[in-house]
């Protein structure tokens, strides 16, 4: 197993700037809902704020009709998830 490298800079409220050893990206978002765009490609993160739990989708370019419906389903499990 190696040493992996990861720095996450808050740039702006709800705005990270994430840097690795071979990647780069941006995340846009709040606690429990996170967009990010970078060089390994697009992911949606939804989770239980406190819980530890939560669950990561890619978004590919072929499927990118999908992404709106994808990302309206997990800010709608944010928001559930927020309100329990």
């Amino acid at each position: 197993m190696g040493f992996r490298f990861r720095r996450s800079i808050r740039v702006a409220p709800g705005v990270k700037l994430n840097l690795g050893r071979k990647s780069a990206s941006v995340s846009v978002g709040t606690r429990g809902l996170w967009y990010t765009t970078g060089t390994s490609g697009q992911r949606v993160t939804a989770g239980i704020p406190g819980t530890g739990l939560s669950y990561t989708t890619l978004l590919r370019r072929s499927l990118s009709i999908w992404a709106p419906a994808a990302i309206a389903l997990l800010v709608a499990v944010a928001v559930i998830a927020a309100t329990l």
